[in-house]
């Protein structure tokens, strides 16, 4: 099933606290039907004319394309970052149930 009306959201998050309030967060509000959460990441980023290093979790959240907007603004007003990681991929391909699934809960 090839479409390009879902996507893959990823956020970065400094703690598990943070990331589970962000995850139910979108899921409650129907912005995902499902978010992942790994625990444990290293990121290594540029930062203020510095290169630092931090151990962050990292959320998958998966969702329609035509709420990323909606997506952007919930995880700003509710991260602990000043300016969060909040990226998006579109699903190029997918099971049509799975997809189906992502629809009805979003």
């Amino acid at each position: 099933m090839t479409n390009k009306k879902f996507q893959i959201g990823m956020i970065t998050a400094g703690d598990k606290k943070t990331a589970s309030r962000l995850a139910r967060g979108l899921v409650k509000n129907n912005l995902a039907a499902c978010v992942s959460i790994i625990p444990q990441i290293k990121s290594i980023y540029a930062w203020n004319g510095k290169i630092e290093e931090a151990n962050e979790h990292f959320l998958i959240a998966k969702t329609r394309s035509s709420l990323s907007k909606k997506i952007i603004s919930f995880v700003q007003k509710n991260h602990t970052y000043s300016n969060p990681e909040i990226i998006f991929l579109n699903i190029e391909d997918g099971s049509k149930n799975y997809l189906d699934w992502i629809k009805k809960n979003t």
